[in-house]
């Protein structure tokens, strides 16, 4: 049986430590790493168990689930590790338990212990190529060891193997492949993503940047231009476009867009900002320099 996975809130910055604010920003941009991600209602669970454990005394899973959530939600790392070393005793151990590995492996990484945490997570792995927990969390943990390598090692496996891979996961497969220089590999999972899942409006956004960062103007645009359908209507992507056709020398092109893109400013006259007035100026700079 699986434990349920974590839920994707955000907590406050003062929750974390010091290395998983790191991890941040070395791969995650905004998005935090699941193992500082607390439960929506994780003390109402740790009562549940409570109570549940107490009808159920030598039921491992119970014991092994509070102490996910003891780690998670209290920091009781100690009680934790009176559920877990009961778990072993009722037989759930290393070598019988994913899930008991998945735990014992959190327990080490939420106090920093990165080789104890990433043995924990490997055998987890070992015993269920499809948790996707324990794949993010040795993907975390390679990264505290300054592996970028390794973690991009964990991350393709992951999407490889295991049917759990979410979009998250190729993304940020993508951004650590960029950073290590490898932008062509880094938009064959963008673009590989979109394959399983559809079109993603952000992960093409990310793909113009790298393209335009290796100076693939015509790609950039065809890229850009698929985007239509989600941002045609508004200034900033009409604006764009006339950019990339301007970068790519087809100024008639570049001038047709940006005078779409006034007119699209000229229906929002109503809702003027400081920030539309900038991007009305640049417009009409530009269309100064095609003149």
């Amino acid at each position: 049986m699986s434990l349920a996975p974590r839920a994707t809130i955000i907590p406050p910055f003062a929750t974390l430590t010091g290395a998983r604010i790191l991890l941040l920003t070395l791969v995650f941009g905004c998005t935090l790493p699941l193992s500082a991600l607390a439960h929506p209602g994780g003390h109402e669970r740790i009562m549940t168990l409570n109570q549940q454990i107490e009808h159920n005394p030598d039921d491992a899973y119970l014991l092994i689930k509070r102490a996910q959530e003891l780690i998670q939600e209290d920091k009781a790392y100690q009680k934790a590790k009176a559920d877990l070393e009961k778990a072993r005793k009722l037989g759930a151990n290393e070598s019988s338990s994913h899930e008991f590995n998945f735990v014992t492996g959190l327990w080490h990484q939420y106090q920093d212990q990165w080789a104890e945490a990433a043995d924990a997570f490997s055998r987890c792995i070992e015993m269920d190529t499809n948790h996707l927990q324990c794949h993010r969390g040795l993907a975390e943990i390679r990264l505290a060891q300054k592996d970028p390598h390794g973690a991009i090692e964990v991350l393709t496996r992951l999407i490889k193997s295991s049917e759990a891979a979410q979009t998250d996961d190729y993304f940020h497969l993508a951004q650590l492949l960029e950073q290590q220089g490898k932008p062509a590999e880094a938009l064959k999972y963008l673009d590989q993503a979109q394959a399983r899942f559809g079109a993603l409006p952000h992960f093409e956004k990310y793909a113009i940047k790298i393209e335009l960062s290796q100076n693939h103007l015509d790609k950039a645009l065809r890229r850009h231009q698929s985007l239509e359908p989600y941002f045609g209507k508004t200034p900033q992507w009409q604006y764009d476009l006339g950019v990339l056709f301007q970068k790519a020398g087809k100024p008639a092109e570049a001038r047709s867009a940006f005078e779409k893109a006034l007119a699209l400013l000229e229906k929002l006259k109503s809702k003027t900002s400081d920030a539309s007035a900038k991007l009305q100026q640049e417009i009409r700079d530009r269309l100064a320099a095609l003149d």
